[in-house]
């Protein structure tokens, strides 16, 4: 799902985004959002937005796996995105990434990041036409995670 506003005039807007997984878990964050000035071609990360969601995963034969997520760009002029996962350091999680929204599997991505812990990070390049495909992956252990996609925008 795709959501678009066009602010009447320049200025700071506070917006509010709900994110809800497939498994039901939410989580919402507010951001303030600075419309107006030159239209971009600007400094990358003159414009900023954030979105964090947790969940919980247990790895294994008989757990619940993975979480998917969609992230859809919010930056008027998106340059770059980097995505975050902070899970438990007993356990062992994974992060997928494909940039054309397609939903990523531990064999089709476009990017990946995987070490012995639950702490991964994503940084990517952004031309503006991207749609995020994220996936959460527990290759080992259980517990609770936390994912947070930064975008920066010109």
């Amino acid at each position: 799902m795709t959501a678009d506003h066009r602010f009447a005039s320049e200025g700071d807007y506070s917006v509010t985004l709900t994110v809800t997984a497939d498994n039901g878990n939410t989580d919402t964050s507010t951001q303030t959002v600075a419309v107006g000035g030159d239209g971009g071609g600007g400094q990358c990360g003159a414009e900023t937005s954030s979105d964090t969601v947790s969940g919980s995963l247990s790895g294994g034969w008989w757990g619940n796996g993975s979480d998917n997520y969609t992230y859809s760009l919010d930056t008027a002029n998106p340059c770059q995105a980097t995505v975050t996962l902070s899970g438990p350091s007993s356990a062992d999680f994974d992060l997928y990434l494909t940039l054309d929204g397609r939903t990523p599997t531990t064999s089709d991505y476009d990017e990946v990041s995987y070490s012995p812990d639950s702490q991964e990070e994503i940084t990517v390049d952004l031309s503006g036409d991207e749609e995020l495909g994220l996936l959460v992956d527990a290759y080992s252990g259980s517990g609770d995670y936390t994912m947070t996609v930064e975008e920066l925008g010109q």
